[in-house]
């Protein structure tokens, strides 16, 4: 009986030793945050001194608007919306007239071990050109990984590739420029997704760069644009396709050991 035990206990101890090395191989590879600049900016207003110089009579005048944003903590989760108004009133040879601008930038971006998700979108809008007008919605983040594994990264940017400039960029320490992209002017793929995959391996630092602008001295007026990017650290294949191939050689060893128990088995019963 105890040599029973003793064999059952050499050949299934060895099935418990490898599944635990085998749940503990089987993971997610991590992503590590070293720096990460998060914001949105919006300004915008009239120079209220060249009109008067022109021989006009301000009768009002809004003010200039300015706005920041940015998280609570460099990799917390991060939502904003920015938005305001300029517009002035004035009077020239008897006509009287009223300008009015707005301008809005907005993100919503998280970081987490196994991806960024980032969301932003400008706006503008109003009946005359302000003098200065400038919106921004932008992430830069740099990170290093746990262990080698593969990565996605899909960028959509639009509607205007006319009124709004777009950019993504990832880059390696080690291997330079990874990708590089933008959706501004004719050559831009405005609401279509542009898809990149690659490998990211320890030892090396990553950096994602995204850009969302647009500002009244560079485009129409009376637009709005946008950014979307997902980029995402899929399971290790390497360490799964491992532990199913492990999982198999186990399984046909079990399947084994037992006919081989059952055939002695099968002898001490038949034994005179």
């Amino acid at each position: 009986m105890r040599l029973l035990l003793s064999n059952w206990a050499q050949r299934y101890g060895l099935i418990g030793v490898a599944v635990t090395w085998l749940a503990a191989s089987v993971g997610h590879a991590q992503i590590t945050y070293l720096s990460a600049n998060r914001g949105a900016t919006v300004s915008l207003g009239y120079d209220t001194n060249s009109l008067a110089q022109e021989g006009t009579t301000i009768s009002s005048y809004s003010g200039n608007y300015s706005a920041a944003a940015g998280p609570s903590s460099p990799f917390a989760d991060f939502s904003t919306v920015l938005g305001g108004s300029a517009g002035v009133a004035y009077s020239l040879a008897n006509l009287t007239n009223t300008w009015s601008a707005s301008a809005g930038a907005e993100q919503t971006s998280s970081l987490n071990a196994q991806g960024i998700l980032f969301s932003a979108s400008v706006n503008e809008g109003g009946n005359r050109y302000p003098d200065y007008c400038n919106e921004a919605s932008f992430l830069q983040v740099s990170f290093i990984v746990s262990a080698p594994v593969s990565y996605e990264l899909t960028c959509e940017g639009g509607p205007d590739p006319f009124f709004s400039a777009e950019s993504w960029r990832l880059t390696s320490a080690n291997l330079g420029v990874l990708v590089n992209g933008s959706d501004k002017g004719a050559g831009g793929t405005s609401g279509i997704p542009v898809s990149y995959s690659g490998v990211l391996v320890p030892g090396d630092e990553y950096t994602l760069t995204l850009q969302e602008t647009a500002g009244f001295t560079t485009s129409p007026y009376g637009d709005s644009g946008g950014l979307q990017v997902d980029f995402t650290v899929p399971e290790s294949a390497p360490q799964w396709l491992l532990g199913w191939g492990l999982g198999g050689v186990l399984a046909l060893r079990m399947k084994r050991w037992r006919k081989s128990d059952g055939a002695a088995e099968s002898a001490r019963e038949n034994r005179p």
